[in-house]
């Protein structure tokens, strides 16, 4: 009998001693999970990056119904040491099947001088642009306020290149939240 009293008196010690401690830990986990610490998509920040010699300023996604994904804005930067002509932009999570433009040249969406920058959506006249899950064929889909992430590919030419039959092709990496 005395040896349960003993274990009763420790454990009762015990919890008087180090109780309040475990009480202020577990309030400040829960009032850390109820701020989102916790939540790895709280704080993902919003992401543009391009190759090398073009400089990404600005990019918005938005849903025009709710589920499907459209590019509405993209502003960049030429860094390159050189005019390029943009002749086409196209959003999708994997690469784009489709060829390259032949008629880049006569159909130029915009005109870059170096260290010039300009919105190439919504800027140039240029609609929405879809975004596109398996390109070409399944349009992304997300909702309002989830991360996004996908990849534009702008077709586009150097000052340079006048002779050549078609575009060259520089990837964009972007992620953000729907809009």
């Amino acid at each position: 009998m005395k040896m349960n009293v003993r274990r009763a008196q420790a454990a009762m010690e015990f919890l008087t001693t180090y109780g309040w401690a475990i009480l202020v830990i577990v309030l400040v986990l829960t009032a850390l999970t109820w701020l989102g610490v916790f939540s790895p998509w709280t704080n993902v920040p919003s992401r543009c990056t391009f190759e090398a010699g073009v400089q990404c300023n600005s990019f918005n996604y938005m849903s025009p119904d709710g589920t499907t994904v459209s590019l509405s804005q993209l502003r960049i930067t030429n860094r390159l040491p050189e005019r390029i002509i943009v002749c086409q932009v196209l959003c999708s999570s994997s690469q784009p099947s489709v060829g390259v433009p032949s008629s880049c040249a006569s159909t130029p969406m915009a005109s870059l001088g170096v260290g010039s920058t300009t919105d190439l959506i919504n800027g140039a006249g240029l609609p929405n642009v879809p975004c596109y899950a398996q390109f070409g064929s399944t349009p992304l889909t997300a909702q309002i306020g989830e991360m996004v992430t996908t990849s534009v590919w702008v077709y586009y030419l150097k000052e340079s290149d006048t002779g050549l039959p078609g575009a060259r092709v520089m990837r964009g990496d972007l992620v953000a939240r729907l809009s």
